[in-house]
């Protein structure tokens, strides 16, 4: 039976009803929908990365120390920052360029790379054993030091090509490896070194390895204290330890040791040379520059909390992480602050 007009207008009219009464829900749904998508990548963006067509320019990276191991990135001509996404491993202690990628390494031992671009990325690299305590590209090689002790079967000292790991050869005396420094065509490797006294801390020790012929150095022991930092400046490698009144050395080819008379009198936790000046900061968070012509630190004043990184690099600045998490940018005579996050671990700018 052939339906009326009648008919047709009524279902005509309840279609459009549905479709009127629909509209808000399904409005609401996309919504909903669009609020579960970010809340999921602010409370867990582990590889969350952030675009950058044709990477030209340098950038600062700053890695957090606290328990989610935070990356964040700095453009200094926007004036901005980005996360990268929290990383949920246990605070990032070093970081370093090798190749395109920044390598994070994290206080749990674990390694993290990111590689910026128009399709940046985020690859973990595994856990490699106890904290990373030091990173440093030699000879077109990454390598990476441990807080282990020998004797417990961890590893102490690595070398990656991009591809491969290899565990180097290291003996008894070397305690825990604090810093090290490519220097002169020899990857300088400072520990806190043998207990040749009971009740005494350990001596800062150094050793030399050059990995033309896979072979290592006698051990020097000239600081009373483990070295915590190393910079090549003017020529020679500065050594320095953290204690109050900590002392600094320098050396030209590893066997010479020159100590040098003025220190900061809280210690040294940074070196980083900077416009052709080599400068430091000490337990307090007190910034000082070496002064040439007088042989001499001068003191720069209280730059807040306990440093834990400079870097320059970038747009011609010295950058100041500390521990409370401010991050400070120096021209040569104006500090200004850029930022202020929650506990610097340590920073690093990407070269394209």
């Amino acid at each position: 039976m052939a339906t009326s007009k009648k008919s047709k207008k009524v279902k005509a009219l309840h279609k459009k009803l549905v479709l009127s009464d629909s509209f808000p829900l399904v409005v609401f749904l996309i919504i909903l929908l669009g609020i579960v998508i970010t809340t999921f990548l602010v409370m867990n963006p582990k590889d969350v990365g952030v675009p950058e067509a044709g990477v030209t320019t340098p950038k600062l990276y700053v890695g957090l120390g606290n328990n989610l191991g935070e990356v964040k990135r700095y453009d200094m001509i926007t004036k901005k920052w980005s996360s990268l996404g929290q990383q949920n491993h246990n605070g990032i202690n070093k970081a370093v360029q090798y190749g395109n990628k920044l390598y994070f390494g994290f206080n749990d031992g674990v390694i993290r790379t990111y590689e910026p671009g128009a399709n940046p990325a985020w690859k973990g690299l595994g856990d490699r054993g106890e904290m990373i305590t030091s990173m440093e590209v030699y000879n077109g090689k990454l390598y990476v030091a441990h807080m282990s002790a020998p004797g417990t079967g961890e590893k102490m000292l690595e070398s990656y090509d991009g591809s491969t790991w290899k565990t180097l050869r290291t003996d008894a005396n070397m305690k825990t490896i604090t810093v090290m420094r490519a220097f002169n065509g020899k990857l300088f490797v400072g520990y806190a070194g043998s207990f040749d006294h009971p009740g005494q801390p350990p001596y800062g020790c150094y050793k030399f390895y050059i990995s033309t012929n896979n072979s290592w150095s006698k051990e020097y022991c000239p600081l009373a204290n483990g070295f915590t930092a190393m910079e090549v400046y003017d020529g020679k490698l500065w050594m320095g330890d953290s204690v109050l009144n900590g002392n600094i050395i320098t050396t030209t080819t590893g066997t010479d040791v020159v100590l040098i008379n003025d220190k900061p009198a809280r210690g040294v936790l940074v070196f980083r040379t900077y416009q052709n000046r080599l400068y430091t900061s000490d337990m307090d968070g007190v910034a000082f520059v070496w002064n040439n012509n007088t042989a001499k630190w001068n003191n720069l004043g209280d730059k807040g909390s306990q440093v834990q990184s400079m870097v320059t690099g970038y747009g011609d600045k010295l950058f100041i992480g500390d521990s409370s998490g401010v991050v400070t940018q120096f021209d040569g005579t104006d500090w200004t602050v850029a930022g202020d996050w929650t506990g610097i671990g340590n920073m690093v700018i990407h070269q394209p």
